[in-house]
């Protein structure tokens, strides 16, 4: 098990979709990825993490539940939603101090697969549906700056901010 870092944004894989597990189910690289995802997780203080956030071009989520346990997910796809919320001050490990009101569906249904291969449903609502709204987005190569228009304020100014750190590395 290992603390894994944590890909910011704008790294590539961050916007490309995941690949599907297919023959991984069951596996010690799978169980190992997971682990590694939970401890990164714990040590990052994040409530969900995707495979990609941390290097790996996986279909593969995990998350806190209502409980205070974390789930794992392959290839999860979010099959029906109802409702509407304001997500307020949404952040993302992989857009360090970046927060944002994102519109998100106050509940989830998701099919997904179990790491040994099972299929699983899972309907959830409130803060664990954001979470797994957001998670979902990473599989599929998508941040929060990409759910917000172009012209955001908040967006161009964290935009701009990165502009001006490459600028200082640069020097």
């Amino acid at each position: 098990m290992a603390v894994r870092d944590i890909a910011t944004y704008p790294h590539p894989e961050l916007n490309e979709p995941a690949e599907p597990i297919i023959s991984e189910f069951g596996s010690e690289w799978l169980k190992e990825l997971v682990n590694d995802m939970e401890q990164t997780l714990k040590m990052r203080g994040g409530v969900g993490l995707a495979a990609v956030q941390i290097g790996v071009n996986k279909a593969v989520i995990i998350y806190e539940d209502r409980t205070g346990k974390i789930c794992a997910l392959c290839n999860p796809k979010v099959m029906r939603t109802f409702g509407k919320v304001l997500s307020k001050n949404e952040g993302c490990l992989s857009l360090p101090g970046f927060r944002a009101d994102i519109r998100r569906a106050k509940g989830v249904k998701v099919k997904a697969q179990t790491i040994d291969g099972g299929s699983i449903t899972v309907k959830e609502r409130g803060f664990v549906a954001t979470i797994l709204q957001h998670e979902i987005d990473h599989v599929n190569g998508v941040t929060l700056l990409d759910k917000l228009p172009n012209d955001h304020r908040l967006k161009r100014s964290y935009l701009n901010l990165l502009k001006s750190e490459e600028a200082n590395r640069a020097v």
